[in-house]
């Protein structure tokens, strides 16, 4: 699957371009077009295009392109969106509408990779690319998975050491213990009666 770049205004074109390949590259997604746009109207020409070709276009540069970019997608219908953000509080937003998706990412170098990321995720889910061996699986996605593989397990309550299986053992080893006294008891009895009746003889 193909996607393309348009820079709205951006400075860091080579560098984010070698980002945005780098985390795409391994889910079979390949750059076809990367263009340049210095103006809303050059914006606006250049997505009308790309929306005719690919299905997945970025867009990176001012977050003043927002306005343009929906209504290129759809002028009568406001497309969904999400936002994904990094800790530093560094934004990127994702427009789908139907198959169509455009990525509005920031022309930002310290947090494109981070956002890509997370990006990334999202596409490999809706267009089922190649998964990255190296991406660290969601809370949600790693309890599904579980709950897959324990599905018709019988489930058993495993009881902690040092509770009810220790405290069985240690009241087993008391009572042979006791058994033990006992019989050690017996045996002396026994043996001093014996010789009692000896000395009588």
């Amino acid at each position: 699957m193909n996607y393309e770049l348009i820079y709205y205004r951006s400075s860091a074109t080579a560098e984010i371009q070698h980002i945005t390949e780098n985390n795409l590259s391994e889910t079979g997604l390949i750059l076809s077009d990367a263009y340049a746009a210095a103006s809303p109207e050059e914006l606006a020409d250049r997505l009308s295009a790309a929306v005719r070709k690919a299905r997945l276009i970025f867009v990176v540069g001012e977050q003043s392109g927002e306005n343009i970019l929906k209504k290129v997608l759809n002028p009568k219908q406001e497309p969904g969106s999400k936002t994904v953000t990094t800790e530093e509080s560094a934004r990127a937003v994702t427009y789908i509408s139907g198959e169509q998706t455009i990525i509005l990412l920031p022309d930002d170098l310290d947090h494109a990779d981070a956002l890509l990321k997370q990006i990334r995720k999202n596409l490999i889910k809706k267009y089922h690319l190649n998964e990255v061996s190296n991406d660290e699986p969601d809370v949600e996605t790693v309890s599904q998975e579980l709950d897959k593989q324990l599905s018709g397990v019988k489930r058993v309550r495993i009881t902690p050491s040092g509770t009810t299986a220790e405290k069985r053992i240690d009241s087993t080893l008391k009572a042979l213990k006791a058994v033990f006294i006992i019989l050690t008891v017996l045996a002396v009895l026994q043996l001093g009666a014996a010789a009692y009746i000896y000395f009588l003889l």
